[in-house]
């Protein structure tokens, strides 16, 4: 029993947590996408709609927001944004992206 259990308390010991690095667990960017992003705290952020370069921009009630992917992990199913968030820079990087890539659709108006 004493083999057992030191070899159960071995692999106790050496198991790695469920929160993976970003950077060695997705194999392409559509697995970081229409995900939950939360907080340390655990409070949802808002959901990831996009990767540009090395950022997340995650969409908020009212705003986009840019996270770099250095700083996000993978919580289950869920995306956690690691340490503080700095609202400030985020919503720059968000916009910054919304300049750059982000394209609205417009339809064309019907005639009466």
């Amino acid at each position: 029993m004493g083999i057992i259990s030191s070899m159960l308390f071995s692999v106790l010991l050496f198991q790695k947590s469920s929160k993976k690095d970003v950077s060695h667990t997705y194999e392409d960017d559509s697995d970081l996408l229409a995900r939950f992003v939360i907080n340390s705290q655990g409070e949802k952020i808002g959901e990831s709609i996009a990767v540009h370069h090395d950022i997340l921009i995650v969409k908020d009630k009212n705003n986009l927001l840019g996270i770099p992917l250095k700083h996000v992990s993978f919580e289950g199913k869920k995306l956690l944004a690691k340490g503080l968030i700095d609202t400030t820079k985020a919503k720059k990087l968000g916009d910054n992206w919304k300049k750059e890539a982000y394209k609205e659709i417009s339809y064309p108006e019907e005639e009466q």
